[in-house]
């Protein structure tokens, strides 16, 4: 990602004036494309290709693709990289501009045009959007009911007016023109974009104007009312983002005006919402169509959040394009089709681009620095809406927008979690214990149910061999691993990537102190867990538990029991306490621990199964967590049926009751 703009100005005062006097040229010949990003297509160049063939074979010009695309000179364009091209029909010749093409709208060189029903549409929303009244569709709809429309059908519109192309008609004075500074990592797409008018239009408000050159400090003349004297493009992504028709049955007892009452809504709203119906005489079972906010929207399932839910994603140093893609599941084309204005091959750290919903997060997940202090949440359920959960945590919907500011928009997903601001206390994952009566590290480490590794690796001041005396004090987490402190600037995914730990397992327990992946706190712990294989019991003829783990076997506890004793019949099965490869079967009968199984484990860890009468595997067999190994017996120094059961860790003895499931 480059570290600041390249608009190459040090290419010499003949290269600007080149392109200066090209630009000056095309403004005269009053060249204009389609101001729509909806109607525009994208273009990914290949080798070969140079900016000239590419404008002749859309039928533009050089000077419009590169203010399109912030491209500095002809010249300066690579191989792979995506281009916006604008839709050659909507281009009109070189005396008049075109007028702004509406999503859904086709143009039929007629007084009117076909317009395609979009998704939540209302005879209503594209009487408004287009800036026309209600009875001119309904004049140019004569046998078509508005009041029951859907999307993917045609209607005719009125068509939009357009405006002259000439420095001198399109120059506004007064209320109708406001002054923007142009500011860091501006350019003219980008401020056409921002404004709801068009590259064309900026051009023809500000003579002269040189769209590669701006910089920050100049000022720019911007059309407030679009350029065209029909109001604001049309913007068919930001409407079903903030309003919503939801279909009303209507119920016995109804009246038109307790409807809109009901809905928040004036009786002059349902009835625009509804031409054609007669509101003074509705009947029961009749369908009325009401128009709902966003924030009255009932949540919605994941898998219809991605077409009707975005989000903001800021830009960090080394991003681009393909990567971001990357992070969101999608493809590189995808990404510029949500960012129609953005030119995905020059990325700036702190911009702000459009990315699917990734659960109400403006980073992908894993990826959010850590924060100073974690706030209240809610996670969305079933049937909620913004609304609902505003009032529930007594807040206004400002305020529970400003505690969510990547989103956009009022629609929530099933599952996602709303922030609602008051500070939270991260989770505690550790304690601090001082150790009562000295003893060897494993045998400490059994006593607070951990291995010697977890122990060892969170007071870095004890070694292996250390006897641990009366007093000292010790730091023992939850769970099995390695305590990290969050730092200022971390996130999950870096620590984890860190230490060479996959992400989804610190998140597959909440005991680790993560149960969000973007909202760790600098200062707090998390566990980076061991890798311990899913352990049962070794048997399914539990007596009781004899011997424990650590026991002394002599006077001065220089002998300790080293297992777990479990009492058994003999010749009940023994079982395998984990996935693993046998490596090794056989033993002394008439002593020590007679005849028994080893079994070797992933990532370091060993069983050992004794006093046996008999063997059901053989060295070298690799055996499933459960399968049968043997059969107990009281065999080697026993005095009884019983099985003596261990477990190692990278040669340390665990307490098995440490890494066994509870009874």
């Amino acid at each position: 990602m480059p570290s600041n703009r390249n608009h190459d100005r040090r290419r010499g005062l003949g290269r600007i004036a080149a392109l200066s006097a090209s630009l000056v040229l095309a403004l005269s010949l009053a060249l204009t494309v389609s101001p729509s990003a909806l109607a525009d297509t994208f273009y990914t160049i290949e080798s070969g290709d140079t900016l000239s063939e590419i404008a002749d074979r859309y039928g533009t010009t050089v000077e419009v693709l590169q203010a399109l695309n912030n491209i500095p000179s002809p010249h300066d364009i690579q191989i792979g990289q995506i281009i916006r091209i604008p839709d050659s029909s909507s281009q009109s010749g070189n005396s008049q501009s075109s007028p702004a093409v509406h999503a859904g709208i086709t143009t039929t060189g007629s007084a009117a045009t076909n317009y395609t029903v979009q998704p939540n549409d209302t005879a209503y929303d594209i009487a408004q959007q287009l800036g026309v009244d209600l009875q001119d569709l309904r004049d140019l709809n004569p046998n078509l009911n508005l009041s029951n429309i859907h999307p993917g059908e045609t209607i005719r519109v009125p068509a939009l007016r357009s405006s002259s192309a000439g420095a001198d008609t399109m120059q506004q004075t007064g209320s109708d023109i406001t002054e923007y500074t142009v500011r860091p990592r501006d350019n003219l797409s980008l401020i056409a974009e921002r404004h709801g008018v068009t590259v064309e239009q900026l051009l023809a408000h500000n003579t002269g104007l040189t769209p590669n050159l701006i910089r920050p400090g100049d000022i720019i003349r911007i059309p407030t009312d679009g350029g065209s004297g029909s109001g604001s493009p049309i913007s068919t992504s930001a409407r079903s983002r903030s309003a919503y028709t939801a279909t009303y049955t209507v119920k016995p007892g109804d009246n038109a005006s307790q409807i809109a009452a009901d809905h928040g809504i004036s009786l002059d709203e349902l009835r625009a919402h509804n031409p054609g119906v007669n509101l003074n005489v509705i009947h029961e079972r009749q369908i009325l169509h009401v128009p709902t906010p966003a924030y009255n929207v009932p949540a919605l399932d994941p898998s219809e959040a991605g077409s009707l839910v975005s989000a903001d994603y800021v830009v960090r140093w080394g991003d681009t394009g393909s990567r971001i893609a990357d992070l969101y599941g999608i493809s590189l084309q995808e990404l510029q089709n949500l960012n129609p204005h953005t030119n995905l091959n020059y990325l700036y750290e702190g911009d702000t681009i459009n990315v699917p919903w990734s659960g109400g997060s403006a980073y992908a997940p894993g990826t959010a620095p850590a924060v100073v202090a974690r706030y209240r949440t809610h996670t969305v359920e079933a049937g909620q809406t913004f609304r609902e959960i505003a009032n529930a945590y007594g807040l206004t919907l400002d305020q529970l927008r400003g505690f969510n500011p990547e989103r956009r928009g009022d629609l929530i997903v099933i599952g996602e979690r709303l922030r609602l601001g008051g500070e939270i206390d991260p989770p505690t994952v550790a304690d601090t214990v001082v150790v009562g009566s000295a003893d060897l590290v494993q045998y400490i480490a059994g006593a607070y149910d951990i291995t010697p590794h977890t122990l060892l690796s969170n007071n870095g001041w004890l070694d292996a061999d250390d006897w641990v005396h009366t007093g000292a004090t010790l730091r023992i987490p939850h769970r099995e691993g390695l305590l990290v402190t969050v730092q200022a600037g971390d996130t999950l995914r870096g620590i984890a990537d860190a230490r060479g730990v996959d992400m989804d397992r610190i998140l597959a327990d909440p005991a680790h102190g993560v149960d969000d992946p973007n909202m760790i706190v600098i200062g707090q712990e998390i566990i980076i867990p061991l890798a311990v294989p899913e352990f049962v019991w070794p048997t399914n003829s539990l007596l009781e538990l004899t011997d424990p783990f650590g026991l002394c076997r002599n006077w001065d506890c220089s002998y300790r029991h080293r297992g777990l004793d479990m009492a058994i019949d003999a010749w009940e099965p023994i079982l395998a306490a984990a996935d693993g490869l046998v490596t090794f079967v056989g033993g002394d009968p008439a002593s020590g621990l007679g005849w028994y199984i080893e079994i070797e484990h992933p990532n370091g860890w060993r069983t050992v199964y004794a006093h046996l009468s008999e063997f059901a595997v053989y060295q070298g067999q690799i055996v499933k967590r459960g399968e049968l190994i043997g059969y107990n017996g009281t065999t080697g120094e026993s005095t009884g049926p019983h099985l003596h059961f261990e477990v190692r860790h990278n040669d340390w003895y665990v307490d098995p009751i440490a890494v066994l499931p509870p009874l």
